[in-house]
């Protein structure tokens, strides 16, 4: 057998051995991918399961539905929002400067925290004053909120962690309760769907006509529903 004929064969046995390398490299891929996503999805129906048993806030139940929704739609959670979302549920206590989002929502040490048992209008939301005028209340309720917190700290202490990866919290100025204060003052309501705390809050405010109360407004949830639809 000539020397051609040898680099020839040399030739077929390396590509071929490279196919196979390629090729069991791709089928390990597929089985990690696979097993990854078995184990993620194994992991978000315990947390439900979890969840149901004992007895669980709302927010932490429509948590873990999502993410077992998202698995199902073939799609796993980015490093990073399974990193946040970690972080979130892991600090139970967070002080700091707090920057106003919106009425209900402020970011206290670069974490996102939904005030607990609250709805303020939303920051593109229009109501109705009593002379019947239109005005911008959801950023009125912004302001008010930080007006409420000015340049003190704010201490917050986690109820739950809502779907979107948020702690869900109750915060305090100087030990005062400003989720409270928001609703007492008529500039958010109730959340009852999640929380009955500040029911006597919102009554008190619409007896007085306080915020909100004093002309006519769209409940937030109605209104973002109404957003969603058209």
């Amino acid at each position: 057998m000539d020397k051609i004929t040898l680099l020839r064969k040399k030739r077929k046995r390396g590509r071929r051995g490279s196919f196979l390398r390629e090729l069991t490299a791709d089928w390990r891929f597929r089985a990690l991918s696979l097993l990854l996503s078995v184990t993620v999805a194994a992991s978000a129906y315990m947390g439900l399961f979890s969840s149901l048993a004992r007895g669980a806030g709302v927010h932490e139940l429509l948590d873990n539905l999502g993410r077992i929704i998202f698995i199902r739609q073939g799609k796993l959670p980015s490093r990073e929002h399974e990193k946040a979302t970690r972080t979130v549920r892991s600090a139970s206590f967070v002080r700091g400067r707090a920057e106003v989002i919106d009425g209900d929502s402020i970011r206290v040490r670069g974490m996102n925290i939904r005030l607990h048992g609250i709805d303020a209008p939303e920051l593109s939301q229009r109501c109705k004053n009593r002379l019947n005028m239109s005005y911008a209340c959801g950023q009125v309720a912004r302001r008010h909120l930080m007006k409420i917190i000015g340049r003190r700290k704010v201490s917050c202490r986690r109820v739950t962690t809502d779907r979107y990866g948020r702690m869900v919290a109750i915060c305090r100025v100087n030990g005062r309760d400003i989720g409270r204060r928001m609703v007492r003052d008529g500039w958010a309501v109730a959340f009852v769907r999640y929380s009955r705390l500040y029911v006597s809050a919102e009554r008190a405010a619409r007896r007085d006509r306080r915020g909100l109360w004093a002309g006519r407004f769209i409940e937030p949830s109605t209104w973002r529903g109404m957003k969603r639809r058209y």
